[in-house]
């Protein structure tokens, strides 16, 4: 859990705070004592829980006050996330990720960081680049179907349910 609280504190532009949100089904009894095992790990870490920190009389389907089709559009929204691929640089390469595929190519020698995701068109990309040489950012192009023929990917099976393309280093 300390982890986890390593990257979930990390700064990003427009962050104020850090919220958790911990589903549980109290009907299962292992699932209720991992719940509970989670709340010290949570307190250890220096977070204090909102909230109802256990099971609720009566109605099954509310729990802290956050009920189950609040829990079903969560996990669309993760299902949405799942879509998207992650572009970032290191060690002299960029790479691009995908479900389980991780694709590394060779990056410009003066690459710093991609700062945006301009345009993603299923495959073709629109980034902007932050390079050693140039103070401010700069428009950068990068065609992803080439590479993936050049590993032997079917490109366009591998690029269609990819929905967008976002920037993030870890």
């Amino acid at each position: 859990m300390a982890q986890h609280k390593g990257r979930l504190h990390r700064s990003y532009n427009g962050k104020q705070e850090v919220l958790i949100y911990d589903y549980v089904d109290f009907r299962i009894p292992m699932l209720e004592r991992m719940y509970h095992k989670r709340l010290s790990g949570y307190s250890a870490i220096g977070y204090t829980v909102q909230g109802s920190k256990t099971s609720p009389a009566g109605d099954n389907r509310w729990y802290g006050g956050i009920n189950y089709l609040g829990f079903e559009k969560v996990a669309q929204g993760a299902m949405r996330l799942s879509s998207m691929a992650v572009l970032n640089n290191r060690d002299g390469f960029t790479v691009f990720q995908f479900g389980k595929h991780t694709i590394r190519f060779r990056a410009p020698y003066s690459l710093e960081q991609y700062t945006e995701i301009r345009e993603w068109d299923n495959g073709y990309l629109v980034v902007m680049a932050k390079y050693a040489h140039s103070p401010e950012p700069e428009e950068e192009y990068i065609d992803l179907v080439p590479i993936l023929k050049n590993l032997f990917f079917d490109a366009a099976a591998f690029l269609t349910p990819i929905k967008g393309v976002r920037v993030c280093y870890e």
